[in-house]
């Protein structure tokens, strides 16, 4: 059987139904591991303001990847391009010159477990091999087992490194993960 995903880069057109599976994913994936609050109180209209916004005039090098079904309707998205070496936003990101990143990767809760997020995260990998960009980094709350687990099945590794944010008033530690990438 052959894969039913297309992936292909983001159109602006995209960006509201980008905004649309991020907030599901959070909500259903992050429930228990960030505050009720910031999940709750995410704003669709204010993160698509955001999204449109750094679509048009986000630094060069970052691309948004969507996974489409064979009816072309979206079920994940992807944010990669070169490693930050803070985490500062994307906008203001200090770029290193050899480290990829994938920035974000959500897919839609139905969709979970049918291969959207797979073949997108294979296509990131792909593309910053392509752009010399290697190794590829990313990083995860350290208590999203799920996603660890995903990232792990795609030979990506812990590396040591950890970080938190602060979300809703409370931190959210992070833990770094890497991959190297094979030869083309």
């Amino acid at each position: 059987m052959s894969d039913p995903w297309t992936v292909r880069p983001a159109t602006e057109g995209d960006l509201a139904t980008v905004t649309e599976i991020r907030i599901r994913s959070w909500r259903a994936g992050y429930a228990g591991l960030l505050p009720a609050a910031a999940l709750d109180g995410m704003d669709a209209e204010a993160d698509l303001r955001r999204r449109r916004e750094f679509f048009r005039s986000g630094p060069p090098g970052i691309v948004t990847l969507v996974a489409t079904d064979p009816a072309g309707a979206i079920a994940a998205f992807c944010i990669t391009g070169p490693y930050r070496e803070d985490e500062q936003d994307l906008a203001d990101a200090s770029l290193s010159g050899s480290v990829g990143e994938v920035y974000a990767l959500y897919t839609d809760p139905p969709r979970w477990g049918g291969g959207a997020g797979r073949a997108l995260l294979a296509a990131a990998v792909g593309l910053l091999a392509e752009r010399g960009l290697d190794p590829v980094r990313l990083w995860v709350l350290a208590r999203n087992e799920r996603a660890r687990r995903f990232y792990e099945s795609a030979g990506f590794a812990a590396d040591g490194a950890a970080a938190s944010f602060e979300i809703a008033g409370e931190q959210s530690p992070e833990v770094r993960y890497t991959l190297v990438v094979p030869p083309l």
